[in-house]
């Protein structure tokens, strides 16, 4: 009967309607499926979704995945950027502001690179090191799914 448990995004969007309305900051909620961690950042919310059709998430990273078909090919010396889940990418915080990053720009690590908007939660999407982006893959606006190459960076030299 556990099995058959799951969230929608009406669920998720009733817990936030709850707690928001509490004095916490932080929630979460495991099953052997799913983890789902909401967080309270200044005014808005937060979420981290690691799902697993099979067995519990022991940590909050996700496990390594196999690339979609149609996946943006390895490219040399270039690192990608992958979605760390399934939503709509943004490049810029709200329309008509400018992007967090473009072509060219150097990055460091925890640069905010984008946002990924899934069941009304923003989610960022950072730079995991030191770098140059590339090429920026996805559109603003696009609807993606989870480990999506976003964009490539090429590393700075060690």
């Amino acid at each position: 009967m556990a099995d058959e448990f799951s969230l929608t995004p009406d669920d998720v969007s009733d817990i936030i309607a709850i707690i928001d309305t509490s004095g916490y900051d932080k929630l979460e909620v495991s099953t052997s499926r799913f983890r789902l961690v909401l967080s309270r950042q200044h005014e808005c919310w937060t979420q981290e979704w690691i799902w697993s059709g099979k067995s519990a998430v022991p940590s909050a990273v996700p496990p390594a995945a196999t690339p979609p078909p149609g996946a943006v090919p390895q490219h040399a010396g270039l690192t990608p950027v992958p979605a760390p889940l399934p939503g709509t990418f943004y490049r810029s915080p709200q329309p008509g502001a400018p992007p967090y990053v473009s072509e060219g720009d150097s990055v460091q690590a925890g640069t905010i690179l984008g946002i990924i908007e899934t069941m009304k939660l923003m989610s960022p999407v950072t730079s995991s090191g030191r770098g140059t982006i590339a090429k920026i893959l996805v559109a603003n606006g696009t609807p993606i799914d989870a480990q999506t190459t976003l964009m490539l960076i090429k590393p700075d030299p060690a």
